[in-house]
């Protein structure tokens, strides 16, 4: 078995891929850094980002309306960014009129 099957196979919840989408990520020992978010789990997100995260770190994703909160699991360089896995732990969406 492959590393990458290995993986996949200790996951919980199904990957879906998606259409990399720009969000801004917070944490609060770091400036706001954009992020493309590359697959979304039911519990987790896999992101592409210049800059290194802590895994461990607490992290607020802003995705237009939407709030995502989680912890860094992994970050894992590769070529010339890097693959962060973020567990999510509360979804958040603003209420009120759009701007």
């Amino acid at each position: 078995m492959s590393s990458g099957e290995q993986v996949c196979s200790d996951r919980r919840d199904k990957r879906v891929e998606v259409i990399p989408a720009s969000a801004s990520l917070w944490t609060p020992s770091q400036a706001p850094v954009q992020v493309q978010i590359m697959d979304i789990s039911r519990n987790g997100l896999r992101l592409a980002t210049v800059v290194p995260l802590i895994a461990g770190s607490t992290v607020a994703i802003i995705l237009g309306r939407l709030t995502i909160k989680g912890s860094v699991i992994y970050c894992k360089n590769i070529r010339e960014q890097y693959a962060v896995g973020v567990r999510i732990t509360n979804v958040y969406k603003a209420v009120g009129p759009a701007n």
